[in-house]
């Protein structure tokens, strides 16, 4: 009696999971039964009859900010952590190292939250006036900036 139990149990299960998989189908499939087709287009094909046609807005272009079109004429050394993530290291002027681009980055990170003005290894760093930079810190006619 036992084996019978679980032969319906088991039969029961398998059925449940083969309506569940049978309810759902692909997202074309769904929106070419809910939709009329066209005259212009067959349903679900874009213009080049390969991609389907999501109704709804244009995504916004992606588009480059302060500090990457800064970050494209300058030298970029690598990241350290920010206050919210991972801050780009960048030389904007004078003529320091990498070296001690990420030196100044490693003792001065966990500093940038505060938002108050510091002196790091001889570093003056505040928060920037510069668009697109989080922090900058000056030395001897160099300049470093903080980017996410």
């Amino acid at each position: 009696m036992s084996h019978r139990i679980t032969r319906w149990t088991l039969a029961a299960v398998a059925g449940a999971a083969a309506l569940t998989l049978a309810a759902c189908g692909s997202e074309q499939e769904s929106s070419s039964a809910e939709s009329a087709p066209s005259a212009s287009a067959p349903v679900g094909a874009g213009p080049s009859g390969s991609a389907p046609v999501v109704a709804g807005p244009r995504p916004a272009s992606p588009t480059r900010s302060v500090s990457d079109t800064v970050a494209a004429s300058r030298e970029v050394c690598g990241t350290t952590p920010g206050p919210d993530g991972a801050l780009r290291v960048i030389i904007l002027e004078g003529s320091t190292s990498c070296t001690d681009a990420k030196a100044l980055a490693e003792a001065y990170g966990p500093k940038i939250a505060t938002g108050a003005p510091q002196t790091v290894d001889g570093w003056d760093c505040e928060p920037s006036s510069q668009a697109g930079f989080l922090s900058t810190c000056t030395k001897d006619g160099a300049t470093v900036g903080f980017a996410p």
